[in-house]
C-alpha cells in the first residue's frame, strides 16, 4: 500500500499531471489502443479516435486518475458494477499511463499499481 509519504508525493505530482493532462492522456490512450486494441470496446461513448479526440478524452482520463488520489476506496464499485469493465484491462491502462508519465515524470509506478489493485478488488 501507499505510505503517507507516497501519498504526499503523488498529490504533489498531480499538479503536473493536470497541467499536461490532454497531451499525456492522448499519448497514454494511443499507447493503450496500439498495444491492446480490444480495450477500445470499453470506450464505446468515445468514438473519435482522431488525434484531437484522443487528446480531449485522454485529458478526461488523466484528470480522473489525478482525482483518484482521494478516492481509491470507491473505484471498485463504480467500475465493477456500473461500467462493467473487465478487470484485466486496469493493469493495461496503468502500464500505458506509467510509460507515458515515466517519460515525463519519474516515480508513479507504485501509485498506478495501487489504482489497478483498487479497481480490481471488487472482483475478488
Amino acid at each position: 500500500p501507499l505510505s503517507a509519504a507516497d501519498k504526499t508525493i503523488i498529490k504533489h505530482l498531480t499538479g503536473s499531471v493536470r497541467t499536461n493532462a490532454e497531451a499525456w492522456g492522448a499519448e497514454s490512450l494511443a499507447r493503450l489502443f496500439a498495444t491492446s486494441p480490444s480495450t477500445k470496446t470499453y470506450f464505446s461513448k468515445f468514438n473519435d479516435f482522431t488525434a484531437n479526440g484522443k487528446r480531449l478524452h485522454g485529458g478526461k482520463v488523466l484528470n480522473a486518475v489525478a482525482d483518484v488520489t482521494d478516492h481509491l476506496d470507491n473505484l471498485a464499485v463504480l467500475h465493477g458494477t456500473t461500467l462493467l469493465v473487465d478487470p484485466h484491462n486496469f493493469p493495461l491502462l496503468s502500464q500505458s499511463l506509467l510509460v507515458t508519465l515515466a517519460a515525463h515524470l519519474l516515480a508513479l509506478d507504485k501509485f498506478l499499481d495501487e489504482v489497478a489493485k483498487a479497481l480490481s478488488s471488487h472482483y475478488r
